[in-house]
């Protein structure tokens, strides 16, 4: 007799109540589906314990919410019939590759589902749906058959997920983040990754997280604190310099994103060593990485009253520095940047007279700065979170400010630091950036008829920095140019510690464990009706007994070619409910 491991995926479930547990000695029986859209584990209850969370979807999808879901992610009492299982369905293994069960271009349900839709409709409520008004089943059956392969709700909401620390600690995901995103993906939920890291390019960064997490990803739903650099076409054409953990990497990315004259530190270093006269740390890298200038370094009296026509055609001349990512070399970085910020018009070399003029610095066309982002502190393999870009300028401001002092005041008025736009997290443009890209990708996903319909209410900002995370979603409320709610979820996987008694000066709307649970808590808050139809291909499996699955389990036995993955974190409850069914099945 042919069985399967109601571990397996694909194959159909036992669902309603489950195993129901007879008198020693008889047969254990099990009721085969659940037709009004409750579809539960494919699972064994003991104690109202799951006995798997693989996840068989072989039955309709369902029309309400999940009631059972709280703030911590816990569930309120035994597994229900009427629940649908959020934690189960999140729990299963996900084939990314079996596509065709979100397909929008399926032309309705297949007559094999259709047909069995029919008859578990009146094997559950009858021929005259026993206990449902006319008027309810026939929506009942309307959900079943309407079912052509997409999504069974159309999203209307969204998630933008924070990188380091919520989907993965030490480049390893954390726990939850693959099932999550691979959930997403299946039921056409949309999502987008909205990180500060930084220092590769989209691409490059793309690939690397695919792999680690196992999920198939793309540029279109990825924005790095840099990304937004792309857009700024009036510097293209113009000498900018940029720097980074790596400023030769950072120098590529710039390129890549289509500027035509990149400068690097390294380069002004081996053009002119005096520019910092103490050993340089990475003289070995910088001059393994440094290009030729395309103009000289100004050399003559840097304090001239006034200025010859040919200065910025004849010497190198900056019109803006770019931070690509957490520098390394800080005190070569901020002397150099520091220098520019003096001087006439961003001419290396030179000391502008208007610095000052009105209290204000500076005044004379100086180069603009951009951060890519202002984070203090980020989570790593450390224990504790580390200084990041948001250090450096602060060191940055912090010299400024004092040589500013120094330097003294020419006029009235109040001093004001360097000019400088922020981008990352929580600035608001960064937000505004994010929506576009989520925006889009949400059109390329359900297409742009269902994504003009639906409109995007809410969209679930998941991340683990109170500071840049949160904050920039609450600072972003009412902003949306789209008309959408932006929600902060904390995570306890990074910065975030709550161990620590520290006032949160940026609430979120919910904390929980980790983005698993997010993901979880936001389904429950959106009433999200649940997974998409998935047309039934096994129905011979239909007529096969609990014993044969008790054996199944108990043997250890997996259909290999039914796609089954067993995750370590259920095998320990699946051992314990094999022994239970021996138990049972022996008649003990």
């Amino acid at each position: 007799m042919k069985t399967h491991s109601v571990f397996g995926r694909g194959t159909l479930g036992l669902l309603e109540n489950g195993m129901h547990r007879r008198a020693p000695g008889k047969a254990v029986q099990h009721s085969f589906f659940l037709v009004n859209g409750r579809t539960s584990a494919a699972s064994l209850l003991r104690k109202g314990d799951l006995a798997s969370r693989q996840f068989s979807s072989t039955c309709p999808r369902t029309r309400k919410r999940s009631d059972v879901i709280s703030g911590s992610g816990k569930r309120k009492g035994g597994l229900n019939s009427e629940e649908f299982d959020v934690e189960s369905f999140l729990r299963m293994g996900i084939d990314s590759s079996r596509d065709d069960r979100n397909d929008p271009t399926t032309k309705g349900p297949s007559p094999a589902c259709h047909a069995t839709s029919q008859k578990l409709t009146e094997r559950k409520y009858g021929s005259q749906s026993v206990g449902k008004s006319e008027d309810e089943t026939r929506n009942m059956l309307a959900v079943i058959e309407a079912d052509n392969g997409r999504p069974s709700d159309e999203a209307s909401f969204a998630f933008a997920f924070d990188i380091d620390g919520v989907l993965l600690h030490q480049s390893e995901p954390l726990p939850g983040a693959t099932d999550a995103l691979r959930f997403l993906q299946a039921n056409k939920i949309p999502f987008i990754l909205l990180t500060n890291g930084g220092g590769k390019h989209e691409h490059e960064r793309v690939a690397e997280l695919s792999a680690k997490l196992g999920v198939p990803l793309t540029t279109g739903n990825f924005v790095q604190s840099h990304t937004p650099f792309s857009g700024l076409n009036r510097f293209m054409d113009k000498n900018i310099l940029v720097t980074g953990s790596d400023a030769a990497k950072s120098r590529e990315i710039a390129e890549a994103y289509g500027f035509t004259k990149v400068i690097t530190p390294a380069d002004i270093l081996m053009a002119n060593p005096t520019i910092w006269p103490f050993d340089p740390l990475l003289e070995s890298v910088y001059a393994s990485t440094a290009r030729p200038l395309p103009q000289p370094i100004y050399n003559k009296n840097p304090y001239m009253k006034e200025w010859p026509k040919r200065l910025s055609r004849d010497n190198l001349q900056i019109h803006a520095v770019f931070i690509f990512n957490d520098p390394r070399d800080w005190a070569l970085d901020i002397q150099i940047i520091t220098d520019l910020l003096l001087s006439h018009s961003g001419v290396l070399g030179t000391y502008s007279a208007a610095n000052s003029v009105n209290g204000k610095w500076p005044e004379d066309k100086n180069p603009w700065l951009f951060y890519s982002n202002s984070d203090l502190l980020w989570a790593s393999k450390h224990p504790l979170p580390r200084m990041g870009q948001g250090a450096f300028q602060a060191a940055l401001a912090g010299v400024w400010a004092d040589i500013s002092d120094t330097l003294g005041v020419r006029g009235s008025g109040v001093r004001s630091g360097p000019r400088c736009t922020r981008f990352g997290k929580p600035i608001v443009q960064t937000y505004q950036f994010a929506e576009r890209v989520l925006m889009e990708h949400r059109r390329q996903l359900l297409g742009e008829e269902v994504a003009n319909h639906r409109h995007l209410r809410n969209v679930y900002m998941v991340g683990d920095n109170p500071a840049s995370d949160i904050a920039g979603a609450n600072a972003f409320k009412g902003k949306s140019r789209i008309g959408t709610d932006w929600w902060g979820v904390l995570v306890k996987t990074g910065v975030f510690n709550p161990d620590i008694s520290m006032p949160l000066q940026h609430k979120p709307k919910m904390i929980v464990d980790d983005v698993f649970e997010a993901v979880k808590w936001a389904l429950g808050r959106e009433q999200w009706r649940g997974p998409p139809l998935v047309m039934a291909t096994r129905e011979a499996a239909v007529g096969e007994s609990h014993e044969g699955l008790v054996e199944n389990m108990a043997k250890g036995d997996l259909l290999q070619g039914d796609g089954n993955v067993v995750e370590g974190k259920i095998i320990k409850d699946g051992e314990e409910v094999v022994v239970e069914g021996e138990t049972i099945k022996e008649g003990k």
